[in-house]
């Protein structure tokens, strides 16, 4: 029996899927607006996006199971906690970047994307930390 769209919640790996859609819209933010700012932030932002999604492929690559050696589960938890770190910083520097957009015009836009990018950035937050408390509680 399925379950109807409106009770569905996000899986916790959905992180990916949202690291990845972010990486695409951040390119398209940074290569469409003003060049002024571009290499100070605009070009930090787009590293910061491309090594969490790089973080958490290769965290995701690491199969969890109460067999799962001690190496692996430490790996996966600081590649995890990377991206958990970069679900932070990256709205906070997109923020400042935005916000400098903003004296071009176009503010009801900035504004949208900043609640783009806050939005998906909380949500890959609390995927992450759901899993990395499902992996904690598979050692134990």
């Amino acid at each position: 029996m399925s379950v109807p769209k409106w009770r569905q919640t996000l899986s916790k790996t959905e992180y990916l899927l949202l690291l990845y859609q972010l990486n695409i819209k951040m390119g398209h933010i940074v290569n469409n607006a003003s060049k002024k700012y571009k290499t100070n932030y605009g070009d930090v932002l787009i590293k910061d996006c491309i090594n969490a999604l790089q973080y958490a492929q290769l965290a995701n690559s690491i199969f969890m199971s109460s067999q799962t050696p001690q190496s692996d589960y430490e790996l996966r938890r600081e590649c995890l906690l990377k991206v958990r770190g970069y679900a932070e910083i990256i709205p906070t520097i997109s923020y400042i970047y935005l916000e400098l957009l903003k004296d071009g015009g176009k503010y009801k836009q900035i504004v949208n994307l900043e609640e783009y990018i806050s939005d998906t950035c909380s949500n890959i937050h609390k995927m992450v930390s759901g899993v990395l408390k499902y992996d904690k509680s598979l050692l134990k």
